[in-house]
């Protein structure tokens, strides 16, 4: 991206606050309860009936069992993983996600270089929209955890407790910076930062405030990148992301059309085991 843009300094050094802060450890408490959350969906899930599984979900219990016995040793952290080989389906998955839950930073407007946009506009509103997820005043978060089980609900919570004066912090440091800078280049900065406080980040109702019917179905195929090879047909992620989402989303005979448009749009072309098709290309961690 920087040698696509041209990112001034100041932007980067806003910019590396954030990478600084992804590669703190998170303090032994936190990581010995989500270690045991962790744990205990491991232990749950081995105690699943899997005899009369059909292919598929066998295949999600395994997939669940590995990735939860993997972390409860590792636990959760904060790092953003490096680009690796990544299939083209998951680049336009992370897009989708971020034009929902990033929906007050305009990426698009940016790479398309128009003149009502600008690099120091673009760090505004980024640093706004952390300001508006992390405020003490915005209980969206809180909200949307209620759904979550007790256990999960309780390590989320503790993580944020966490988090938050961190960031507010990060957010207080890059007004300190960009306010240094030539008029220009600060007032565009600031309207940025005022334009995301403005459109709002996450909703009362703990929904992004860009979400769509698909949203919820894009976050957990992004959450969940590397299963997804594992499935045959769009039938099978149709089946499965009844059981992932359950009640959370609504279905209807459409359902399957709205999938097959959903699977086109990002490229991916789920195939029988054994043939290759690069657009199910596991992602690289």
């Amino acid at each position: 991206m920087s040698e696509q843009l041209d990112i001034p300094q100041w932007v980067e050094q806003i910019m590396d606050l954030w990478e600084k802060h992804h590669r703190r450890a998170l303090p032994k408490e936190l990581r010995d309860l989500w270690q045991t959350v962790y744990r205990k969906s491991a232990e749950n899930l081995k105690k699943v009936e899997r005899d009369k599984l059909p292919r598929w979900q066998l295949a999600w219990v395994e997939y669940l069992t590995e990735a939860n016995e993997r972390s409860s040793k590792t636990g959760i952290n904060l790092r953003i993983k490096g680009s690796g080989s990544r299939p083209a389906w998951y680049e336009n998955l992370e897009l989708e996600v971020m034009g929902a839950y990033a929906a007050t930073v305009n990426f698009k407007a940016l790479m398309q270089n128009r003149p009502s946009q600008s690099m120091a506009i673009t760090c505004g509103e980024f640093v706004g929209h952390e300001y508006m997820i992390w405020a003490v005043e915005n209980h969206a978060l809180p909200v949307a955890l209620e759904k979550a089980n007790e256990e999960y609900r309780k390590a989320f919570l503790g993580l944020l407790e966490h988090l938050r004066p961190q960031r507010l912090k990060m957010v207080n440091k890059a007004l300190a910076i960009a306010n240094q800078q030539p008029y220009k280049e600060a007032r565009q900065f600031i309207r940025g930062y005022y334009l995301a406080l403005d459109r709002g980040t996450i909703s009362e109702s703990g929904q992004p405030v860009g979400a769509s019917y698909a949203t919820p179905i894009h976050n957990v195929m992004y959450c969940f990148a590397n299963f997804l090879p594992r499935l045959k047909n769009n039938q099978e992620l149709l089946e499965w992301l009844k059981l992932v989402l359950g009640k959370n989303q609504t279905w209807s005979k459409t359902s399957f059309k709205r999938i097959e448009k959903i699977t086109q749009r990002l490229d991916l072309h789920l195939c029988q085991r054994g043939t290759s098709d690069s657009s199910t290309q596991t992602v690289s961690e």
